[in-house]
């Protein structure tokens, strides 16, 4: 699983983008972990984000969470400038 994760984090930058410094890179891959895990359906979790399978999770099993997953919100904002 990891190393298909790996595959299309490349494919969504560095196999796209030619980047001129590494903070160019580094901002590219954070838009791009906000875009895979909260608007990217992946179908082998059933069609839904994986922001929305956590919440999920979490609304079934909280005593496994440290946070709850609407913290992550304020992550995706502050990478993505809304």
């Amino acid at each position: 699983m990891v190393e298909r994760a790996n595959g299309l984090n490349k494919q969504g930058t560095t196999k796209q983008t030619t980047y001129q410094n590494p903070q160019q890179m580094k901002d590219d891959l954070q838009r791009w972990f906000v875009c895979y895990n909260f608007f990217r359906k992946n179908r082998r979790i059933g069609k839904i984000t994986p922001y929305q399978a956590v919440c999920q999770w979490h609304y079934k099993q909280p005593e496994l969470f440290l946070k709850e997953p609407t913290k992550l919100l304020a992550y995706r904002s502050e990478t993505n400038g809304t």
